[in-house]
C-alpha cells in the first residue's frame, strides 16, 4: 500500500488535511534532496513486498476493445468505414468535444449557481507524472499498480475502492470520523448543490471561529480552494434544499404552470439525494467541504509563512516527510510553495493513520458484504450519509421552492430601489 498524508502543525497538535493514494507526488523530496532517493526507496519497498510489479495503463481493456472492433469491421464493413469517417471528421473539427461540453454544461448539477465547481473549469498547473520503472501490464501474472481499470483479476498495490475513497475528501472524512484517529481530523461539513446539512455546519461553527476554508471534495492542487468568513458559511447553510439554481424561483414556476410543476415536482426539481438513490454520483465535482481555517504561520528566515507537512507511508511503514511553506495559505507545490526537510517525529502518527484507514475500510466492506450489497463502497457511504441526514419530504420540497421564490422577489424589489 502506498499513500501520502498531509498534516498541519497546530498548537493543538497535528491535524490531517488530506490523505492521497497511489498518485502521491514526490516533487518535494526531489526539491529537498536534489535526487529521487525517496521515490527509489518506495519502488524498492514495493518490489520487496510484492515481487514482480507492472503498471496497468489500461492496455488490457484497450486490447479487448481492439479485438471487438476488428470483429465488428469484418461483420459490418460498410458501416464501419462510415463510422470511422465520421469519427475522423468529428475529431478534426472538434464537434464531438464541443457537443459533450455543451451537454455537460446543461446538467443541473453543473450549471446551478449552488454548484461549487469553478475549479473544474480552470487549467491545473502542469503536473509531471511519476516515472514508474515497472513493465507495462498486458496480461502477465503479476501484482499491478492500478491507475485506469476499476477491477482486474490480479490484486493491486492499492485497492481500487480505496483510491475511490481517497479521491474524495468528504468520504475520507466520513470513513474516519468515528475512528481512533478522529482527534487528528479537522471538523468538516458538506456543502454545494443545496446538499448542505444544518446540523453538520452548526458543529463546524460551534466554537466561534471566524475564518473558514471551502475545498472541492474532488479538487486537485489547491485549485478552487476558498478562504471565507463566518457569514459565507452561514449563507451556505441557508441554501439547504434542491440542486436547482436560486434563479429557478416562484416566478419560473408560475411562468411554466405552477400546478403542473407541483404535480411533477420530483421530475422538475432534483435533489442530490435523488441522484444517490439512482446510483449516479456525477454531482461530486460540484460539492465541497467546509472546515475551520487553521493558521499554521511560522517564522522562516525572518518572514512569516504558512506551512504543511507531506509524509509518505509505504506498506504501512513511514518513509520520509518534508515541509511545504508559502505566503499563500493553500501551501501547494503546484502553485508557489517551496519545500524543505522536515525535522520532527511523526512516524508513529502516520503509521497509525494508515493502519486505522485500512481497518475502517475493511470494516465498511465487511458491513456491506453482511448486507449483501458490496458493490461500490463510495456509493454505499453516500447512501449512509443520506439516511443519516434524513430525506426531504414532498411537503418540504414544495415549501422550499415557495420560500426561495419569495426571497428572490424581495431581493428583486430591494435591488430595484
Amino acid at each position: 500500500m502506498l499513500c501520502s498524508i498531509d498534516l498541519l502543525p497546530t498548537p493543538q497538535g497535528y491535524k490531517i488535511v488530506e490523505i492521497n493514494g497511489i498518485s502521491s507526488g514526490m516533487k518535494g523530496f526531489c526539491e529537498v534532496y536534489g535526487d529521487n532517493r525517496v521515490q527509489e526507496k518506495i519502488f524498492s519497498m514495493l518490489r520487496e513486498r510484492y515481487g514482480t510489479l507492472s503498471m496497468n495503463l489500461g492496455y488490457s481493456s484497450w486490447l479487448e476493445l481492439e479485438e471487438k472492433r476488428a470483429e465488428y469491421a469484418l461483420d459490418h464493413p460498410f458501416k464501419h468505414r462510415l463510422e470511422n469517417l465520421f469519427s475522423i471528421m468529428s475529431h478534426k473539427t472538434g464537434i464531438t468535444k464541443k457537443l459533450h461540453h455543451y451537454s455537460y454544461s446543461k446538467q443541473p448539477y453543473v450549471n446551478s449557481d449552488k454548484a461549487l465547481n469553478s475549479w473544474e473549469f480552470q487549467n491545473a498547473p502542469k503536473n509531471e507524472p511519476i516515472e514508474l520503472p515497472f513493465e507495462h501490464y498486458i496480461w502477465q501474472d503479476s501484482y499491478i499498480m492500478n491507475y485506469v481499470n476499476s477491477r482486474e483479476k490480479h490484486p493491486n498495490v492499492n485497492p481500487f475502492f480505496l483510491e475511490e475513497i481517497l479521491n474524495n475528501k468528504f468520504l475520507t472524512y466520513r470513513l474516519l470520523k468515528d475512528s481512533t484517529i478522529k482527534d487528528y481530523l479537522i471538523p468538516s461539513a458538506l456543502t454545494g448543490l443545496g446538499f448542505s446539512y444544518g446540523k453538520d455546519i452548526n458543529s463546524v461553527l460551534e466554537n466561534g471561529e471566524q475564518d473558514f476554508v471551502i475545498k472541492p471534495i474532488r479538487g486537485i492542487q489547491g485549485i478552487g480552494v476558498e478562504f471565507v468568513k463566518r457569514e459565507r458559511v452561514e449563507y451556505e447553510r441557508s441554501l439547504e434544499g434542491s440542486m436547482a439554481s436560486l434563479k429557478y424561483s416562484l416566478f419560473d414556476l408560475v411562468k411554466e404552470n405552477l400546478l403542473k410543476q407541483i404535480i411533477d415536482f420530483d421530475k422538475e426539481i432534483p435533489y442530490v439525494e435523488d441522484m444517490v438513490d439512482k446510483g449516479d454520483l456525477r454531482f461530486g465535482n460540484s460539492l465541497a467541504i467546509i472546515q475551520p481555517f487553521l493558521d499554521t504561520r511560522t517564522n522562516i528566515d525572518g518572514e512569516d509563512y504558512f506551512q504543511s507537512i507531506r509524509a509518505i507511508v509505504c506498506n504501512g511503514e513511514f518513509v520520509d516527510a518534508y515541509t511545504r511553506y508559502s505566503k499563500n495559505p493553500c501551501v501547494n507545490l503546484s502553485q508557489d510553495a517551496k519545500a524543505r526537510l522536515f525535522e520532527g517525529d511523526i512516524a508513529q502518527i502516520c503509521e497509525d493513520v494508515v493502519e486505522t484507514l485500512c481497518e475502517s475500510l475493511t470494516e465498511q466492506i465487511r458491513k456491506e458484504i453482511e448486507n449483501s450489497n458490496f458493490k461500490d463502497t463510495d456509493l454505499q457511504l453516500w447512501k449512509e450519509y443520506v439516511e443519516e441526514r434524513g430525506r426531504t419530504s414532498r411537503e418540504e420540497r414544495v415549501s422550499r421552492v415557495m420560500r426561495d421564490g419569495i426571497n428572490e422577489f424581495i431581493k428583486m424589489l430591494y435591488f430595484q430601489k
